[in-house]
């Protein structure tokens, strides 16, 4: 082989390398993260936070960043303006199919989207008692 076939495939090689790095670091989509309102059902703690994680990998329960402990499940928030407690509901609960009903009231609740209500930490306290 010539010394013009080597610099030939030497220049391809760190064409092809130079185009791997930018299709990995610029053009590549970064994985898909959705936002979760979560609250923290040790009984010290009920604080309503949000985590973010991959696209249909949810990964309940979470840890929660107050009391350190993996306890943080997916809110619910009940759909009765009086009551309007906020209480967590585990991913077993939600695969039954069964109504998601608030433990306070008995009316329905729905999944709680962000932005989080900013006395949701007491709305919480009030679900999981």
């Amino acid at each position: 082989m010539n010394r013009g076939w080597a610099l030939t495939i030497l220049v391809l090689g760190a064409i092809a390398f130079a185009g791997f790095l930018v299709y990995t670091r610029i053009i590549q989509e970064p994985p898909k993260q959705t936002a979760e309102t979560v609250v923290c059902t040790n009984a010290n703690c009920h604080i309503v936070f949000e985590v973010k994680v991959p696209q249909e990998h949810g990964g309940a329960p979470y840890k929660c960043p107050k009391c350190l402990e993996k306890s943080a499940h997916l809110a619910f928030q009940c759909l009765d303006r009086e009551c309007a407690a906020i209480f967590a509901v585990t991913s077993t609960a939600m695969n039954n199919g069964d109504d998601i009903v608030c433990p306070v009231c008995g009316e329905l609740g729905r999944l709680l989207l962000p932005p989080i209500p900013e006395d949701a930490d007491a709305l919480a306290e009030k679900g999981l008692q």
